[in-house]
């Protein structure tokens, strides 16, 4: 890597991506369904929304928050996490919906020059060149580091071996852009499990459109630690789950990666550390919160329903299959005018769910929801929707 000195930092090549700026600065994110999203400057223009993706090959910018930007390949100037890139390839096209108002991703080729830091609890995240440890904030609150060594393949593709619920090592693809841990079909119906719970009902945005998957728990997911000699991996027990049958994805996967890829690693797993993928290095580094009061050991405990803001109404855009929720007739669609008598328009995804949760299983929650024309009030059970699966005594 070569170096160039400037008044205002550091400028350096990361392989032919220019750029200015100080690297190593942690600057705030957030994390909606636990997905890495922060203000992104295209071409001079003012800050978007883009989710940071290390499952995307490349930068993709959303036409419909920049229609002055010509369809298809071309280069765009990026401010992105404090840096900024004079010429950064990138795709324009329409990839995002009102329900999903992103402005676009940046993807794995440009992280690829980088070691990318996510501070789950903190709501920061960094791009160091190269690592060091001294980037990271005095309050991250983390304890020792696990290395994890990687391989890229495909696409900047970080792949590794994993082991899960004690099977053989098997490979996973981390991604920063999936909200869970999702397994292959095939992988799931291997773990066998005749107590896991399953919550069906979940839709899925796909390449191809809408599909059904459901909800699960695996008792433990290691990273790295797989081959001999290694030191232990990272692990985390009763880890949230997602599996979508029929899905192409594993298959495109491995097509493109030539590895049998059959995990997905996504937030439901790295939220519980501070995660570096240190792609210079080909590692991922690991270091476990200490106090972990940022996961919420009871998010699953809430009606069984979901709503997502569409023109300024919260909708219902998931109904649980076997809830009370479905039993007393509400549909995808449905907006919700008041939960408990409190109204709901113009208040934040946040203050929404917090009415939702920390209520105890079988109380009620009052719904107030409009359906065409009628206004419907029903009363909808708490239940504990995806009940824990902790490792066998």
């Amino acid at each position: 890597m070569r170096w160039l000195v400037a008044l205002l930092g550091c400028a350096a090549c990361g392989g032919g991506f220019d750029y200015e700026g100080t690297a190593g600065r942690p600057q705030p994110v957030a994390f909606p369904s636990l997905v890495p999203v922060a203000p992104v400057v295209v071409d001079a223009a003012a800050p978007k929304s883009f989710g940071i993706d290390t499952g995307a090959p490349g930068t993709l910018i959303d036409s419909g928050a920049f229609p002055s930007r010509p369809l298809g390949a071309g280069t765009a100037a990026l401010g992105v996490l404090g840096l900024r890139f004079a010429s950064v390839p990138a795709q324009t096209g329409g990839y995002f919906t009102a329900d999903d108002p992103l402005g676009g991703l940046v993807g794995a080729d440009l992280l690829a020059h980088f070691a990318f830091s996510l501070d789950y609890k903190g709501a920061r995240a960094w791009l160091s060149d190269p690592f060091s440890p001294a980037n990271a904030p005095a309050d991250l609150g983390a304890g020792a580091e696990v290395d994890v060594p990687f391989g890229l393949v495909g696409a900047h593709r970080v792949t590794f071996q994993a082991t899960i619920e004690g099977q053989p090592p098997t490979w996973v693809l981390l991604d920063t852009g999936a909200t869970a841990v999702t397994l292959d079909e095939g992988f799931y119906a291997q773990l066998g499990g005749a107590a896991r719970p399953r919550l069906d009902g979940l839709k899925v945005v796909t390449v191809n459109g809408i599909a059904t998957g459901f909800w699960t728990r695996v008792w433990r997911v290691t990273a790295g630690g797989a081959s001999p000699g290694a030191s232990p991996g990272a692990s985390v027990d009763d880890v949230q789950a997602i599996v979508v049958p029929g899905s192409m994805l594993f298959r495109n996967v491995a097509a493109e990666t030539g590895r049998d890829v059959r995990v997905l690693l996504g937030g439901k797993f790295l939220r519980s550390f501070f995660t570096t993928i240190d792609y210079q290095a080909e590692r991922v580094r690991l270091a476990r919160y200490v106090d972990p009061t940022h996961i919420d050991p009871d998010e699953w405990i809430r009606p069984g329903f979901r709503l997502t803001l569409r023109g300024g109404a919260w909708t219902v855009t998931t109904v649980y299959v076997g809830t009370d929720a479905s039993a007393k007739g509400m549909l995808e669609g449905d907006v919700v005018l008041q939960i408990d008598g409190m109204a709901i328009v113009g208040l934040g995804s946040d203050a929404v769910d917090a009415l939702m949760r920390g209520r105890p299983v079988g109380g009620s929650v009052a719904v107030e929801l409009r359906r065409g024309a009628q206004t419907i009030d029903v009363q909808v059970l708490v239940e504990d929707l995806l009940p824990h699966y902790p490792p066998p005594a």
